[in-house]
């Protein structure tokens, strides 16, 4: 693989905070190392979109009904549960975190970092 989709590769896991750039004396080359908080991190970026997917719901949703065109009633019913779909996820997705938060602070005050036993 070429350098320049690799680049590309490497900055949208930066961006995505999965990854961290590292220095090693006497190099120039940049070298990355995985957060330690990335299964965590990579849950928030899929929260992000849930996030987003709800905001979509609510505009699309509140654009059909400021239409009123009962031609757009099929599209509002699947709008409305396109909202509830991911309004119940991002309850969802909220306890998960906040229990996941609970767990990484439970093993790191206890040394453990071994999840399975």
């Amino acid at each position: 693989m070429s350098k320049g989709p690799i680049s590309q590769i490497m900055r949208r896991l930066l961006d995505h905070n999965l990854v961290r750039r590292v220095w090693k004396p006497g190099e120039l080359k940049h070298y990355y190392e995985i957060q330690p908080e990335i299964f965590g991190n990579a849950f928030r970026n899929n929260f992000e979109l849930v996030k987003n997917n709800l905001r979509i719901a609510r505009q699309l949703k509140a654009d059909v009904e400021a239409a009123d065109d009962p031609e757009l009633q099929t599209l509002h019913l699947r709008l409305k549960e396109m909202e509830r779909f991911y309004t119940l996820m991002g309850k969802h997705f909220q306890l998960f975190l906040e229990e996941w938060q609970k767990e990484i602070i439970f093993t790191t005050k206890k040394g453990k970092t071994n999840f399975l036993t």
